[in-house]
């Protein structure tokens, strides 16, 4: 196989899922990461999940979500990109920041795409899209379910 995907914050949980989903597929996968430095650490925890060979099909570009650059050159000559970058903040940001840094990022992800003239970009969710108000006790989770974008309850 010959396409090429981009997956965006490739030293993410999810992101390493998906990276190593596309590598055993026979795709190609380019991925962001903040610090070329990490890709090493990256390939280190992807080997418990693909072999060596696979591992060869892996590149990475730098960007950050707060920033504009890198992303359209990273994503030329992709034939679509995998959204699942998402900022987890260090326990000192408020939700309102981590929020305010996932949608500009998403916007900069999503012009980067329009630059590089990419027709295809899946977006992923965050966990809080289906995270029940704390009064609401146990409630099973699944497609149906979705926050209350209203709610002044901190969720679980």
């Amino acid at each position: 196989m010959n396409k090429t995907i981009a997956v965006t914050g490739g030293t993410g949980y999810i992101a390493g899922f998906v990276i190593a989903e596309f590598l055993n597929h026979g795709y190609m996968v380019r991925t962001s990461v903040r610090s070329l430095s990490k890709i090493e650490y990256l390939k280190k925890e992807l080997s418990t999940f693909v072999n060596e060979e696979v591992l060869s099909r892996l590149s990475a570009f730098e960007a950050d979500l707060t920033s504009t650059e890198g992303w359209a050159d990273g994503f030329s000559g992709v034939d679509g990109i995998i959204h699942v970058a998402s900022p987890l903040g260090h326990g000192t940001e408020s939700a309102e920041e981590l929020r305010h840094v996932a949608e500009g990022g998403t916007l900069n992800v999503l012009q980067g795409a329009l630059d590089a003239r990419i027709k295809r970009v899946v977006m992923t969710s965050s966990q809080a899209a289906s995270t029940p108000k704390i009064s609401a006790g146990k409630v099973v989770l699944d497609e149906r379910f979705w926050s209350d974008v209203n709610n002044p309850e901190p969720s679980n």
